[in-house]
């Protein structure tokens, strides 16, 4: 080869998977070192085998290294997969319930929207488990005061109406925050349906939902409680009954009167939204 040939040969270089194998090399070496992240990124890599050989208990190990050193992602993947019984992992809910909170307690002053994403799924995890009746009573205030936070979603809404439909043994008010709850919940599937439907040539499309665990939210079993609510004065009942009776939501029969009864009895009890609406139809006629 003359000079001029080897001036013009190009270096190999590595393929995709070889870099990231190259990666995982790096992230052990510096895991052993004692990186937080590195242990964290290395211990992902061995629980799904990515660029590496799949050993769960390794990963575990390791995940285990970086939440004792208190890196948020370990914190939250490990919490969750300790409330789930995963990764071959006995179900202990009280470290997985401190686990996610000691990620969601952590400063996030600015944070990205994954880290958003990642809060909002340890805050639902916790709701699960309350949910399931699986929770530690010295924290149950404060994860209803995280669901809170999330009160736009189906899953944090329906957590909190279980929740609150659990304490109504011991509280008699629960059971109407729990209706209440639930009543937003199905306001919240009204909003989310008609952002679907707004792309879909007027198609009506209806999301679906599903628990932390990955089984369907049934929407539709919170029906009996409101409507118990709603014969008893609960307003946000009567409003979300309403809208279901006007609308035919997931399959009920469409009763207009029945609708403005329970939207009318709504507004009459203060129901902001049922006002306005009760207004806009005697303006109309």
């Amino acid at each position: 080869m003359g000079l001029f040939d080897w001036l013009d040969t190009k270096p190999k270089m590595p393929t995709l998977d070889q870099a990231f194998k190259q990666q995982c090399l790096l992230n052990k070496s510096a895991a052993e070192n004692g990186d937080p992240v590195a242990q964290f990124n290395y211990g992902s890599a061995c629980l799904s085998g990515e660029h590496v050989s799949k050993d769960e208990a390794l990963g575990i190990y390791w995940l285990k290294k970086s939440a004792h050193q208190g890196n948020f992602d370990a914190q939250v993947t490990l919490g969750k997969a300790i409330a789930l019984g995963r990764f071959g992992l006995t179900n202990n809910h009280e470290s997985a319930i401190e686990l996610l909170l000691a990620a969601v307690d952590q400063n996030h002053d600015g944070a990205d929207r994954v880290r958003i994403i990642k809060i909002k799924s340890a805050t639902r995890m916790l709701g699960y488990l309350y949910a399931k009746n699986l929770g530690i009573e010295k924290y149950s205030q404060k994860v209803k005061k995280l669901l809170l936070i999330d009160n736009e979603s189906i899953p944090s809404l329906y957590y909190l109406g279980c929740i609150y439909l659990n304490d109504s043994n011991q509280d008699a008010s629960a059971l109407s925050k729990s209706a209440t709850y639930f009543a937003k919940m199905v306001e919240a599937d009204f909003r989310n349906t008609e952002e679907l439907s707004r792309g879909s040539n007027g198609t009506r499309i209806e999301a679906s939902y599903s628990d932390e665990a990955g089984d369907p939210i049934e929407l539709e079993g919170c029906l009996k409680l409101l409507m118990d609510a709603g014969k008893n004065g609960n307003s946000d009942a009567q409003f979300s009954l309403g809208l279901i009776f006007l609308s035919g939501w997931r399959g009920f029969d469409v009763d207009i009167e029945t609708a403005t009864d329970l939207i009318s009895s709504s507004a009459n009890l203060g129901h902001p939204t049922a006002i306005a609406l009760m207004n806009r139809r005697n303006q109309s006629t």
